[in-house]
């Protein structure tokens, strides 16, 4: 069985599954608390699925992009496990998560665009076809640079997803680009997760990390006088 978990957002998941079949599910969508929900979510899966850390085959991960802290609680917490027990690693990009689970709506579009807020006016965003070519590289691009121009012209063959879509429909002022409403879960991991697993597809611990795209945004606390 594998442990999927999914932190990169506002929302928490953690999925166990066997092959590509749903075994057991935890979620909260407080960003606040992914370091003291997850787990306990990860503990009701494996009491639901009736199965101990020691038997998993491998622990998938969502690398990102996302929330920096969102995304160090998940990948930190599957890198224990993995280090304690020599459990295999896997590593799957948010945006191509959510392009996954958008192809399997049989909406019939050409393109997928996932989008998830940024900071400010950005969003990170990725664009892959219905074969699964990626024609956008995952990267981060501020929506009032005239970027959305290209994309808005030939939005009547594109599926949007991802909680950034809201952002952009402001900036094009429209409400008839074709959008899904896919949440970032521990479930849109599974068959991406499966399919790496079969191949032995796995990361190195040493070198597993998030995938930020942007540099963390730290600032200094201020002097108290």
């Amino acid at each position: 069985m594998i442990l999927c978990i999914e932190t990169s957002t506002a929302i928490c998941s953690v999925a166990l599954a066997s092959g590509t079949k749903l075994i057991a599910l935890g979620e909260s969508s407080n960003a606040n608390d992914h370091a003291s929900r997850l787990l306990n979510h990860i503990d009701t899966c494996l009491n639901e699925g009736q199965i101990k850390l020691v038997d998993l085959q491998a622990i998938a991960v969502s690398l990102g992009p996302g929330s920096f802290t969102g995304l160090r609680v998940g990948i930190a917490a599957a890198k224990g496990i993995s280090f304690a027990l020599g459990t295999p690693l896997i590593g799957i990009n948010t945006l191509e998560a959510l392009i996954w689970k958008a192809q399997k709506t049989g909406s019939g579009r050409r393109y997928f665009c996932a989008m998830i807020k940024a900071r400010k006016d950005e969003v990170y965003t990725m664009i892959s076809d219905r074969e699964g070519n990626i024609t956008l590289a995952p990267g981060v691009v501020e929506l009032y640079n005239g970027w959305h121009q290209e994309l808005l012209a030939g939005s009547n063959d594109v599926l949007f997803c991802g909680d950034g879509i809201h952002r952009y429909q402001e900036l094009c002022q429209s409400n008839s680009l074709k959008s899904v409403d896919i949440k970032t879960s521990s479930v849109n991991l599974i068959h991406l997760a499966q399919r790496k697993h079969i191949k032995k597809d796995y990361s190195e611990g040493k070198t597993f990390g998030p995938s930020y795209i942007k540099r963390p945004h730290i600032t200094q606390a201020r002097k108290v006088l």
